[in-house]
């Protein structure tokens, strides 16, 4: 006679096929399974803005959409072929996808509601140094900005200046930085690193734009495998979980 059983603790699972009533003794088999880890995402915490550069890119002359991940439509859009940034299918961290901004005309831009305070992830290196090279930023005026200085510095505002990132940035590396934009409390990070803490203002981001301030100028000539924003300044579970999730993705 045979009795099949099966119990889950947690991740482990123990199965047994059966129990053998044999001359009145019971056995019992049981074989342990690893269930599949369950991987968190942006998604999960309901970003303004996910922009990740395996998903939702087309290609024109070069970059012409980087589609919103977030299910909210903000998609970045180029229409001037001369001035779409490269797609790159492995020069991102881990040889994941990244898209290049050349430092000359390049960028990409959506206008949408987002106000102060925001909270935005990205993930970027920059290839050339120089001074004031956008590497993120709103739309509008004074708007929040991540940027690099020609001596490695990064630094970031929206109608006041906090910096320089502890740990510096300097080129040819991957990072992934961490811009609290909320005022007096604002917060700037590299890699889960330490804050550097300051007055970043109460400018509205207004929508995004990456290589480029406003409608072109101060271009860089940079890369960038991901970028995460949010309307409001994230709790420290939510924090925690996007340091491991790029730490998982990129190994940074």
């Amino acid at each position: 006679m045979k009795i099949g059983l099966g119990l889950s603790l947690g991740n482990i699972v123990l199965e047994a096929p059966a129990l053998d009533l044999i001359a009145g003794r019971a056995r019992m088999k049981a074989t342990a399974h690893t269930a599949a880890p369950i991987i968190w995402t942006p998604a999960s915490a309901s970003p303004l803005v996910w922009l990740r550069a395996d998903l939702g890119i087309t290609i024109a002359t070069g970059v012409s959409v980087w589609a919103d991940q977030s299910g909210n439509g903000h998609d970045l859009a180029q229409a001037t072929g001369s001035k779409q940034p490269t797609f790159r299918a492995s020069s991102g961290p881990n040889s994941m996808p990244c898209v290049e901004g050349d430092g000359s005309n390049d960028f990409l831009q959506a206008t949408f509601a987002w106000n102060h305070p925001a909270h935005l992830w990205i993930v970027s290196k920059t290839l050339t140094l120089v001074d004031d090279a956008y590497v993120c930023t709103g739309t509008g005026d004074d708007a929040p900005d991540i940027r690099t200085m020609s001596n490695g510095d990064v630094y970031a505002r929206g109608g006041a200046q906090i910096g320089p990132v502890a740990g510096g940035g300097g080129a040819g590396a991957w990072h992934y930085y961490e811009f609290q934009h909320n005022g007096a409390s604002a917060k700037l990070s590299r890699d889960a690193g330490s804050y550097t803490t300051g007055d970043s203002g109460t400018k509205d981001p207004g929508g995004l734009t990456l290589f480029a301030y406003l409608n072109g100028a101060g271009c860089s000539n940079a890369q960038i495998a991901e970028v995460i924003g949010f309307s409001s300044i994230q709790s420290a579970g939510v924090i925690a979980n996007v340091q491991g999730y790029l730490h998982h993705r990129y190994g940074l």
